[in-house]
């Protein structure tokens, strides 16, 4: 659930930087839409930032809590057919 809205923000973050983009492109050189254009974008990428941090950590705990170990995998259960040559005959 909690990626599903990290997705949407996320996809919202992009959405602000195309914005600000089509800003920038179209100010037509004055000043002002230069800058408000130029804060737009440096929002949205920071926006993006922040949002892919989230990610991490969320993932990090959730791993943590109900994976277990932290990220940290198991070692792999040997396989059957590798079980009749490691046991004796």
């Amino acid at each position: 659930m909690l990626n599903v809205f990290l997705s949407l923000v996320g996809i919202i973050a992009v959405v602000f930087l195309v914005w600000g983009g089509i800003q920038y492109i179209t100010s037509a050189g004055e000043e002002s839409k230069i800058e408000h254009a130029k804060k737009t974008i440096t929002y949205a990428i920071i926006g993006l930032l922040v949002i892919g941090l989230a990610v991490v950590v969320v993932n990090f705990v959730v791993k943590a809590f109900v994976g277990g170990g932290g990220g940290q995998q198991a070692p792999p259960a040997p396989a059957p057919e590798r079980d009749r040559f490691l046991t004796p005959a």
